[in-house]
């Protein structure tokens, strides 16, 4: 009875699965979104020099292939989740952004990051299968990278 309770304290104590003390995905996926494909607009004018103008566009929905990079290094988290192409409020440079509420779980890893003052974003990657996906329409899949030794 003493040693089950024992067990159980300590696999409580144990936590989330262990990551290593630096962890970098790199996830290839798309951005899916709403992408304008073609605009077209002309302008008509009459004898008297009377003119009207027009014009009209087309979008479709569709995938533009991206890659999202997951870095943890010392217990503290950086994405870089390019911004959707559609976004006309994503403000801000481009590239790595801090990520908050970040939560480590052992199938899981989850966040939020910011674009600007009024655009975020939060993203989940399971860890069995390494599927990556976000609010702002990215879908990946996920590979750690062996840093314990140099490409070059």
């Amino acid at each position: 009875m003493i040693s089950k309770a024992l067990a159980i304290v300590l696999l409580a104590q144990a936590g989330p699965a262990a990551l290593p003390d630096e962890l970098l995905l790199i996830c290839d996926g798309v951005m899916r979104g709403m992408f304008k494909d073609q605009s077209v607009g002309g302008m008509v004018s009459d004898n008297d020099g009377k003119s009207i103008s027009g014009g009209g566009s087309s979008a479709r929905y569709g995938d533009v292939p991206t890659t999202a990079q997951f870095r943890l290094e010392g217990g503290a988290a950086r994405l870089n989740l390019p911004q959707p192409p559609t976004c006309g409020i994503c403000v801000g440079e481009k590239g790595w952004r801090k990520v908050e509420a970040l939560k480590i779980e052992p199938n899981l890893i989850s966040g939020k990051i910011t674009y600007g003052l009024f655009s975020a974003t939060a993203f989940e990657i399971d860890r069995r299968t390494g599927i990556m996906t976000s609010r702002n329409g990215f879908q990946g899949v996920c590979a750690a990278q062996d840093l314990s030794s140099r490409k070059f």
